[in-house]
Order: C-alpha cells, then structure tokens, then sequence
C-alpha cells in the first residue's frame, strides 16, 4: 500500500490496512518510510478498533513507540 506523500490515508487504504491486519493470522510489520505521520496513523485507528483506545490513548501509544500520527 502506497500513500502520497504528506497526506493522510484515504479511506480506502485504511480499509485495506485494517482488513489485511485483522485476517492474517501471522504478525504484521508496518514500515514507515519518511516518518510524516501515515504509518503512525494506521496503528492508531487499529489500536482504536481493535483495543477500544481513545484516539488520545492510541496517538499516545504510536508516538510512544516512535510513530508520527497525521491530522486527517
């Protein structure tokens, strides 16, 4: 999956992101490769979905861990 630079993901990459991370039964490992916040974005709505997180919480837990997270 690929993101214009400098912008949020769309909706439909987010579908695809949370769709392929919920029916992989193996880990999934999400690369960031400029650090503007896409990747970081991602991992936040799937801690919102999956772990019931707040958006706080979940930006929280993502820039915890190093991620950037973008403003839609």
């Amino acid at each position: 999956m690929f993101q214009r630079r400098g912008s949020a993901p769309t909706a439909a990459i987010l579908k695809t992101f949370l769709r392929i991370s919920e029916q992989t039964p193996y880990a999934v490992a999400v690369h960031c490769r400029a650090g503007l916040g896409r990747t970081g974005t991602l991992i936040a709505a799937y801690l919102i979905q999956h772990y019931r997180m707040t958006a706080c919480e979940a930006i929280a837990c993502a820039t915890g861990y190093g991620c950037a997270v973008r403003d839609p």
